[in-house]
């Protein structure tokens, strides 16, 4: 119903959104869920376990070291030239890493050099996901205004279905193969499957349409289309950092579930299982959430999220780590939770303080930087505090540094007119 009643150009975007995002999270996705499996295979058997897990938490930060590059260089073309063309060539440099890794040797048959051609591929995926969050913006500009926040999230829910199909591949693949077939061959079936989504991304977005048909609400003439990049630094710095900022909890709760906790939590296999629910449960959360902020504001819904996180971040490492088992659902759901109503309204607040003019480059560098600092790393960070505290609860400190940086940077952001 909520499809049909959209224009057809927001329907085609959205269609195409979805089949990219899948595509590109699906991708991500793996990475983690794959961990003990590539951990095993491309790191030396020699290392600690401590070193080799610290290790693939740093190929997997190497991707978002490249993101703010990728988001400069796709975001330049898409204010300068055109969203889609900028869309295309990041869907199609997706692609070849996801390839590789479908192929790629194991460090017991090239050493340290299929440790390095990893590192590259997931530098490359960073580079090209760094374009891909103009699908919000290309999202936004097509939607009516009534339904920006609803339609907008869809973005951040297609980078969750990702997941939630990667999960059920692997289930499937391991339901066909022994555990012995799997770790030497099968889980390259995954990254398979993951190119045939990024070839019907290509192709769904070789038919959508841009629309340029926006008046800003501000005057923007001091804006250089020619100079998107000179622009925005010029004079939109203070925006572009409270983009950074209020994006803060988006990134680091979802990353803290998506990789910390799936490398943490997945000691017996069991995490694996709830993890697939519990992203069933963000999506349905994140739509109700949005509907919610098309209704009120982008402001209250990221207030309440990340004074939520500043409450609650520290009883729900306790009770994951200590409690019983009731408890440790409770304090997982509650976790999906704060995502979500972070997930909901953060696209469409992030993209309306940048004239459009700079948006999709400010939208797309400010997400990324936000993802370098707050989520890139934050399994790096939750995984060196947990170690040399010696206590599994305080990396819930990291979040509440993270909850407190957004707080304040909201307290500038409701005083900043929103652009469209």
């Amino acid at each position: 119903m909520l499809v049909t009643a959209l224009p057809s150009q927001t329907r085609q975007a959205i269609i195409s959104s979805l089949l990219c995002n899948i595509f590109v999270w699906y991708d991500y996705a793996l990475f983690g869920t794959l961990s003990t499996v590539l951990i095993d295979l491309f790191f030396p058997q020699s290392s600690s376990e401590y070193v080799r897990t610290l290790s693939y938490m740093m190929a997997f930060a190497v991707g978002f070291v490249a993101r703010p590059m990728g988001s400069l260089f796709f975001g330049y073309i898409g204010d300068k030239y055109n969203r889609r063309i900028a869309l295309i060539l990041s869907i199609i440099l997706m692609l070849c890493p996801s390839f590789l890794l479908a192929i790629l040797p194991t460090y017991s048959a090239f050493g340290m050099f299929a440790t390095l051609l990893l590192f590259c591929a997931r530098f490359t995926q960073g580079f090209a996901l760094g374009g891909e969050a103009g699908n919000a913006v290309f999202l936004i500009e097509s939607s009516p205004k009534s339904m920006r926040a609803l339609v907008g999230s869809l973005e951040v829910l297609s980078a969750l279905i990702g997941p939630i199909i990667c999960i059920s591949t692997i289930y499937v693949i391991k339901k066909y193969l022994s555990d012995m077939q799997f770790v030497t061959w099968g889980w390259r079936l995954a990254f398979i499957v993951g190119v045939l989504f990024g070839i019907l991304g290509i192709l769904s977005r070789l038919y959508i349409q841009e629309n340029n048909n926006h008046e800003n609400t501000h005057n923007t003439e001091q804006v250089d289309q020619m100079h998107p990049i000179y622009s925005l630094f010029s004079y939109f710095k203070m925006n572009l950092l409270i983009a950074i900022c209020i994006d803060a909890i988006e990134e680091v709760t979802l990353y803290t579930f998506l990789v910390f906790f799936a490398v943490k939590l997945n000691t017996q296999g069991e995490f694996l299982y709830q993890q697939s629910w519990l992203l069933v449960l963000l999506v349905v959360a994140t739509i109700f959430f949005a509907k919610i902020t098309d209704l009120t504001s982008s402001y209250l819904m990221l207030m309440i999220s990340a004074l939520s996180l500043l409450l609650c971040a520290l009883p729900i490492f306790f009770m994951i780590y200590f409690g019983n088992k009731f408890e440790y659902m409770i304090a997982l759901i509650v976790f999906i939770l704060i995502i979500a109503t972070s997930l909901a309204p953060v696209s469409l607040a992030t993209a309306l303080i940048f004239p459009r003019e700079v948006r999709y480059t400010g939208f797309a560098f400010a997400r990324n930087i936000s993802s370098t600092i707050f989520g890139g790393f934050a399994p790096v960070v939750l995984t060196i505090l947990e170690k040399y505290t010696d206590n599994p609860v305080s990396p819930a400190f990291f979040l509440i540094f993270c909850a407190i940086i957004a707080i304040f940077y909201l307290g500038r952001y409701k005083k900043v007119k929103p652009y469209l």
